[in-house]
């Protein structure tokens, strides 16, 4: 099969459907992230003045010592992420690992340039990922900053006009600027895989492995807060 890429003749016009989806996507990453906190106080009031309530304090103590309850979590949270993979444990983190990059053949840097050039457009950075899947995403948040990532197996699998093809398609991303909601789009689920391979390798652990220590000095400060409420 033999793809030719043109871009001499091409009129670009705005994509009407395209900017109305834009803006519905952005739109509700504005609603998840007001949504989030607005919940969280929502359920933190809720619970402070039923506590109030059965232990005969004010619910704005309550939501002081909380505050400081979760204060002492983050705090906890960022250490054992900090520390996961020093001396002071065994854990493994190949998961969290950098990617592997791996050298941009001379033909793709020369095909992305004369792309950028009829387009009229930044020329993005191009990196290479060593991976056995064949794909290729833009992502950034501008034009000036925007970074297109191809595959090793992408560009073994494709002939030089279809990785032509595939360069275009990319640069249309850049060229529509549609490529920012897709990178603000991900963020809430690369906070959910964070979290998930946080739980995986400090909440799913085999007990022979024991406890970080930093885990047993958290506990230990949340219930000392917890004895201190009490009184």
């Amino acid at each position: 099969m033999t793809v030719r890429v043109d871009f001499i003749a091409m009129t670009w016009k705005p994509d009407r459907g395209l900017q109305v989806r834009m803006v519905a996507t952005m739109g509700l990453i504005v609603c998840f992230a007001v949504a989030i906190p607005v919940t969280v106080w929502f359920i933190a009031t809720q619970t402070a003045r039923f506590v109030a309530l059965f232990t005969g304090t004010t619910m704005t103590v309550v939501l002081v010592m909380g505050g400081l309850a979760g204060g002492l979590s983050a705090l906890g949270f960022y250490c054992i992420e900090r520390y996961a993979n020093s001396d002071l444990t065994d854990y493994s983190d190949d998961e969290d690992a950098d990617p592997v990059v791996a050298d941009v053949p001379a033909n793709v840097e020369s095909r992305a340039t004369k792309i950028a050039s009829q387009l009229s457009v930044p020329r993005p950075d191009i990196e290479c990922r060593s991976s056995n899947v064949p794909t290729a995403y833009t992502t950034g948040y501008s034009p000036e900053s925007a970074t297109i990532v191809v595959t090793t197996a992408l560009l073994d699998t494709l002939s030089p006009d279809e990785l032509e093809a595939v360069l275009a398609h990319e640069f249309a991303h850049v060229r529509h600027r549609d490529f920012l909601v897709v990178t603000l789009a991900s963020v809430p689920l690369r906070i959910a895989l964070r979290v998930r391979r946080y739980a995986d390798r400090h909440w799913a652990l085999d007990a022979e492995r024991g406890a970080h220590p930093l885990v047993g000095l958290f506990f230990a400060a949340s219930f000392a807060l917890s004895a201190a409420f009490s009184f």
